[in-house]
């Protein structure tokens, strides 16, 4: 598969394209999760708390555009199956990052 057809969105629904970036805009906050990383060792009580982390601040947008890419195959294999998944993994990062404000 091309990487040009894993982005090309002619094909695809406008509800799905626009719930597909809907789902990438965490991505957005990522400088900001990256400033705030720096800081994770100022006191390091647990070298493997803090590691772990920092590799999930460091790479979450990776996930999600693993998540972005992965949708849209599945999708024009199985309509049904693409849109569940984008709808559950979408409620789920929504869910995770509101859990933690609230």
């Amino acid at each position: 598969m091309r990487i040009r057809h894993i982005f090309d969105n002619d094909d695809l629904p406008v509800w799905f394209v626009v719930i597909s970036y809907f789902g990438l805009e965490p991505i957005i906050c990522w400088p900001l999760m990256l400033f705030a990383s720096m800081f994770l060792f100022d006191n390091p009580q647990d070298a493997k708390q803090i590691t772990g982390d920092l590799s999930i601040m460091l790479g979450y947008p990776f996930l999600l555009i693993g998540n972005f890419i992965l949708c849209n195959y599945l999708y024009r294999k199985n309509k049904i199956l693409g849109s569940i998944f984008l709808l559950t993994s979408i409620f789920f990062i929504y869910y995770i990052i509101l859990s933690n404000i609230v």
